[in-house]
């Protein structure tokens, strides 16, 4: 049999055939530095059409790290236009960097009408640091250290450690009808409020962070390990209380403070659009 060979070295056209090829990249909104926006719709016997934003675990650095994904979180809330940005804690990430935590949380937001942060632990274990109301009202954003927020749509609490103090989640709704929200960094310490003299059965929705997802996930199983006392029940998502009204969303955060590495776990800013269809 007579083998056919070609005139012409065809290895160099095949190398710029792949080369060209490999000048073409996905482009992807969620790359590294960029966050997911999540939705969810929650009826409340109350004023309706308004949205409120919630970001947790902000962990805040000078670095190229955090300032891609502050400008993505910027970008977002300019887009989805909230009426409320709510932080669930863990808004620091270093002591040393605590001088420009005001100048960021300035910028953060800025279209937002009504702002309002509760402690996270790191903010709580750092009990040298004293002024964190300070830090954060110069800011423009409200600081909810077991103490509410209300206006005439809302009713937002922040708790502060219980370890410190047995957090009274105070109903200062009187006869109004306002959606009640509180607001606390751990969901293990959420649970503990729900023993029936907390006043927990009294508010609508939950926010907690903490956990950041596990940061690693695997499909259909979910976060691999999470700092929790009930192993990985509440890693992340919504969660509903079948003997209450309340409902809890758990956030997957914005950055990790030691591991910042993530795996199926996205960074999320949680968008609620809150209707009146509750019964």
């Amino acid at each position: 049999m007579r083998i056919r060979r070609p005139t012409e070295d065809p290895r160099p056209a095949q190398a710029a055939h792949f080369k060209k090829v490999l000048s073409y990249g996905q482009v992807d909104a969620h790359r590294a530095g960029a966050i997911d926006e999540t939705f969810y719709r929650m009826p409340a016997c109350s004023a309706s059409g308004f949205r409120i934003a919630f970001i947790s675990d902000i962990h805040h650095s000078d670095t190229p790290d955090f300032h891609r994904v502050f400008d993505a979180v910027n970008a977002s809330l300019e887009a989805r236009k909230p009426d409320y940005l709510l932080i669930g804690g863990d808004i620091s990430g270093a002591a040393y960097e605590l001088p420009k935590l005001p100048g960021m949380l300035k910028e953060l937001g800025t279209g937002v009408p009504v702002r309002l942060a509760a402690p996270g632990n790191w903010e709580i274990s750092k009990v040298w640091i004293h002024d964190w109301k300070k830090r954060v009202e110069s800011a423009g954003i409200g600081w909810l250290d077991n103490s509410s927020f209300i206006d005439e749509r809302v009713l937002v609490r922040g708790t502060g450690k219980i370890g410190a103090g047995y957090p009274e989640l105070t109903d200062e709704s009187g006869d109004r009808k306002l959606m009640k929200i509180v607001i606390t960094h751990n969901p293990d310490e959420l649970v503990y409020l729900d023993n029936g003299m907390a006043g927990l059965n009294r508010f609508d929705l939950a926010l907690c962070g903490h956990f950041h997802g596990g940061q690693v996930r695997i499909p259909w199983f979910g976060a691999l390990k999470i700092p929790s006392i009930y192993g990985r029940k509440f890693d992340y998502g919504l969660f509903s209380n079948s003997t209450m009204k309340l409902k809890m969303i758990v956030s997957s955060g914005l950055r990790g403070l030691t591991c910042k590495a993530r795996f199926m776990c996205r960074r999320e800013v949680v968008y609620i659009d809150v209707t009146g269809d509750a019964k």
